[in-house]
């Protein structure tokens, strides 16, 4: 019989696709969706980008960025033009953007989301994501309120 060492190391499989999973957390695409429905779809494009550049996309992440941003300018403004006697839902404006981010991320990240959860990889809590979402709500909301004192003397 063989005696062990007793101050061997343990042996262990590590392959490179585990230890690089490891090294970075990414956001679920809950977290995505949470920020989004938030901050705008403006809080949620920030931590898909997030994702980008943990991913090693980062001209990606630009892409989203800008174009989350365009859209909800473009949905803000849309919105002042509406005829008051056309009844829309408020929840319309929430819903949307929300659905087109979600679906987005799905197509952009899940593989690699579910990969790196599969090799043990660490993920940001979906709480994060919603206090970011926060932080740019409040951001929208100070912009706001400067635009209408601005305009609305």
């Amino acid at each position: 019989m063989e005696q062990e060492h007793i101050y061997q190391t343990p042996k262990s499989d590590l392959s490179p696709e585990q230890a690089h999973a490891k090294a970075f957390k990414l956001y679920k695409i809950s977290g995505i969706g949470v920020a989004t429905f938030f901050g705008t779809m403006i809080a949620g494009a920030y931590i898909a980008s997030r994702n980008c550049n943990a991913l090693g996309r980062p001209q990606q992440g630009k892409i989203i960025l800008l174009f989350s941003t365009l859209f909800t300018i473009a949905l803000m403004t849309a919105s002042f033009f509406i005829p008051e006697d056309i009844e829309v839902p408020n929840i319309v404006f929430t819903i949307v953007p929300l659905v087109i981010m979600v679906q987005m991320s799905k197509k952009w990240f899940l593989e690699e989301i579910v990969a790196h959860e599969d090799a043990a990889g660490k993920m940001y809590s979906n709480w994060r994501a919603f206090s970011i979402s926060l932080l740019f709500l409040l951001g929208l909301f100070t912009i706001a309120v400067g635009a209408a004192f601005l305009f609305f003397e």
